[in-house]
């Protein structure tokens, strides 16, 4: 068992109880002594101490504390002949390894010689495996020594493309297989012949015998190894048995001698599915039931079916049309395990659907559970298989071959628990043995009785005076044989009580009086529950009449006839009386004393009401509430400790939906912080970029400034150079213009002293002469000037070195003009 909630160790006690059966326990491991406490409250052996116990019957290993310890033990219990081991172990880690730990757990027992028990999904309903997490409760069965000694682990893995055992697997698909015939047990009736399809190596023929009240289980396959496996691990003497067969030629079993059929996964592996689904229904019996598999629509991207021992493949559409044409469909089933191609993230399921208008979202497997039509038995000759029944003719209440018509009618349209659960379908059968059976036939009125409580559950009165007819008919007869009998008191009673919940009380006091005048005890005492519901009915209607004394007659009445019922007299073979209760006294009927119990506690329920009759009118409340059986008390304590928990538990569930919405808008608030954070997270990853961009963009820069400023100190460091240079040039000019003036000057002294003295021979030359002394003051002027203009160049050349480039450039012009001038004179 799988669930998220701490270990109950009272419900682990009563589930391995109910699942493995009483016998002597032994405990190991972290909580022993209360598993063994609570072991001994339902009435089971269990001890703690080892050595109490020799051989028991099974184990219980709690392995939430030192489980390794305990499960190097498994050796050890495996020698011991212990049948069963019970592991209890808590699961704590998240999904997916969860899984792994749980198959991991299960594999070493196995390993160690186990199975899983055919009860393992009893403990562990299907959905519950989903859960990851949690307590895991496990109970394994040995493998018989020989079975272990022949077909060991390393065989079945040499065999697993044809042969799986699946109660030696682990994981999704093996609990698929499995549950699949946990759930066909369900159908299966007390005493029923079943008949496995296709066994493979047989351990679902076990789970459907020991899942179900079977009287025997056949398993037939067509391989030889498979079915000398299922011999050696499964077979049971009288009880579980094995026979290679082809399912499309079932030549060894006889006509209608199977009630039950597990057809799974067979279908689609037969050559000629139309001969094979003849060959089911030939030795189904009528009224037989028949659970059939398939996988659905398993193709791939090809089209195809990549298994290739798959022959067909199969649809909703296409199995319902192939199966509905044999078997009337009672129920129809959608599995899915998740983990394969197919549906491969889906988790296990089972799903029942409307077989006429289907709704599901997926399927893996699709399953029908069909059923023979009981009113066409043919040739089919009825055996009583549920009971063991008395020969003697005094014997009524099964002598169903002996008083119907058709007798496979019982189990298929009447008994409760046994009958067809198909409303349509159990209908149909009613108007068909009306229309058919002999008006006042037991099959008549059995269907007659089960028209009118379909009416009254549907609460369509307005159709019971279209039964009007038949019912007054049918009570009319004289001289009923038992059957017919026990038809009378239930119509009388039935129709009755429909008049009253149509609110016509006169009716229902008719047919209720009709009821209580005809005498059970033809037939069986357990008939008289009619008579007292009857009786109860009307001492109510009475009650609201005002009619206490009325009521209290019926009520006295009511206890009477219990008595005499119960006892023997002149009147009351009671011989008789008790074989239609138990019928053998070596194998009594199970259901005859329960019948007894109710005609007690009916009767009970009449000694409450009188006893606060007297003030009926005073305390009406408290007469009503006294209106019950001790078994009708105790059923509505249950009820209302049922209602308090439901309240508590749509309390916790309406609690744990608020929790779930505050845990969505947590995860959407979760959800919306996580995008912002992506996007605040993409933001800064473009910021670090852009900062990282601007580094590497200052860091350029840097290193441009530092080529500039190493550029610019060496400019300034050129420009300081041709300053000194340009200076140096300016001060060598300016000293040659000085030495210039000072030649000039000699020279215009002695020009002067050579013009006086050659005055006479210079007179032609006066004119020119003149000029030149007069460019030559023109050039003295030019200089003087040129010298003032050198050092204001000077001094601006310090503040400007281009401008000062530009200037000497200038002045080396006028430089180099004067100097030609001369260099010309």
């Amino acid at each position: 068992m799988v669930n998220s909630q701490r270990f109950d160790v009272d419900d682990f006690a009563k589930s391995i109880r109910d699942a493995l059966g009483f016998g002597r326990y032994l405990c190991l491991g972290k909580e022993a002594d209360k598993i063994c406490s609570s072991l001994r409250s339902n009435l089971v052996d269990a001890q703690t101490e080892e050595g109490a116990l020799a051989h028991p019957h099974a184990v219980v290993l709690d392995l939430r504390s030192n489980a390794d310890d305990l499960l190097a033990r498994l050796p050890e219990i495996f020698a011991w002949q212990t049948r069963y081991v019970v592991v209890v172990h808590d699961i704590v880690n998240e999904a997916e390894f969860a899984l792994r730990e749980r198959d991991s757990l299960e594999k070493q027992v196995i390993s160690a010689g186990f199975r899983k028990a055919s009860a393992y999904y009893d403990i562990n309903p299907y959905a519950s495996l989903n859960v990851a997490s949690g307590c895991f409760i496990a109970p394994f069965e040995r493998v018989p020594d020989s079975a272990l000694a022949k077909y060991n682990l390393e065989i079945l893995e040499e065999e697993r493309l044809l042969h799986t055992d699946m109660l030696r697997e682990t994981g999704r698909r093996s609990d698929a297989h499995c549950v699949r015939y946990r759930y066909a047990a369900e159908h299966i009736r007390p005493g029923d012949r079943v008949l496995d399809v296709a066994c493979g190596l047989g351990y679902g023929s076990r789970m459907l015998f020991e899942s179900s009240l079977a009287a025997s289980v056949h398993g037939i396959d067509l391989s030889d190894f498979g079915v000398a496996y299922a011999v050696s691990h499964y077979g049971m003497d009288g009880c579980v048995r094995y026979t290679v067969g082809d399912a499309e030629n079932l030549s060894t079993i006889a006509d209608a001698s199977i009630d039950f059929i597990a057809a799974f996964e067979t279908i689609e592996h037969v050559p000629n599915p139309e001969i094979y689904l003849q060959e089911l229904k030939r030795v189904l019996a009528p009224g037989g039931r028949v659970m059939l598999c398939a996988p659905n629509d398993w193709t791939d991207e090809t089209g195809k079916d990549p298994n290739p021992f798959h022959l067909h493949v199969y649809t909703w559409d296409k199995l319902k049309a192939e199966v509905s044409s044999y078997f009337l469909l009672e129920k129809a089933f959608i599995q899915v395990a998740g983990g394969a191609m197919k549906c491969h993230f889906s988790p296990r399921s089972w799903l029942e659907v409307d077989p006429v208008e289907p709704s599901y979202a997926e399927a893996e497997w699709i399953v029908f559970l069909g059923m023979k039509d009981p009113t066409e038995p043919g040739e089919a000759v009825f055996k009583e298989t549920a009971w063991r029944i008395p020969t003697s003719s005094r014997f009524n209440v099964s002598a169903f071959a002996r008083d119907y018509a058709n007798p496979w009618l019982v189990k298929a349209m009447v008994a409760i628990g046994q009958r067809c659960t198909n409303a349509a379908i159990l209908d149909s059968f009613r108007r068909k043995v009306t229309a058919v059976a002999p008006a006042r036939s037991v099959d008549a009125g059995a269907a007659l009785c089960g028209q009118i409580y379909s009416f009254t559950e549907q609460a369509g009165y307005a159709d019971l005076d279209s039964l009007s007819k038949a019912v007054v008919d049918y009570l009319s007869i004289k001289g009923p044989n038992p059957h017919q009998r026990r038809w009378q008191v239930s119509i009388a009673y039935a129709y009755g009580f429909a008049k009253f919940l149509e609110g016509d009380v006169d009716g229902a006091e008719h047919y209720l009086r009709i009821c209580c005048e005809i005498d059970p005890l033809p037939y069986s005492p357990i008939l008289g529950n009619k008579t007292l519901d009857a009786l109860f009915v009307r001492a109510v209607i009475c009650v609201g009449r005002e009619d206490l004394q009325g009521a209290r007659t019926l009520l006295h009445r009511s206890v009477e006839l219990v008595r005499r019922w119960s006892a023997g007299g002149v009147r009351n073979s009671w011989l008789g009386s008790w074989m239609n209760v138990v019928g053998l006294s070596s194998a009594p009927l199970p259901f005859g004393l329960a019948e007894m119990a109710l005609l007690f506690d009916k009767s009970a329920r009449s000694a409450y009401m009188l006893s606060i009759i007297d003030s009926a009118k005073q305390r009406p409340g408290a007469f009503a509430r006294e209106a019950r059986g001790f078994l009708e008390r105790q059923v509505d304590h249950l009820r209302r400790e049922l209602r308090g928990s439901v309240i508590a538990n749509e309390q916790k569930t309406s609690e744990a939906i608020g929790l779930i919405g505050d845990m969505e808008r947590l995860r959407q608030h979760s959800d919306s912080l996580g995008e912002e954070l992506v996007v605040r997270n993409q933001r800064s990853e473009e910021l670090a970029v852009e900062v990282l961009r601007q580094a590497d963009r200052s860091q350029e820069l840097a290193d441009q400034v530092v080529a500039l400023d190493k550029h610019a100190q060496e400019i300034a460091q050129e420009s300081q150079f041709q300053l000194r240079s340009r200076d140096s040039i300016i001060a060598d000019v300016t000293s040659r213009n000085a030495e210039l003036v000072d030649k000039l000057a000699v020279q215009a002294t002695k020009s002067e002293e050579r013009l006086q003295t050659v005055v006479a021979d210079l007179r032609c030359e006066i004119e020119s002469r003149d000029e030149i002394i007069a460019k030559l003051s023109v050039v003295e002027e030019h200089s003087q000037r040129l010298a003032g203009q050198i050092r204001e160049l000077d001094e601006h050349a310090q503040r400007n070195a281009l401008e000062l480039a530009a200037e000497i450039e200038s002045r080396d012009r006028i430089i180099a003009e004067l100097l030609a001038k001369l260099q010309g004179g």
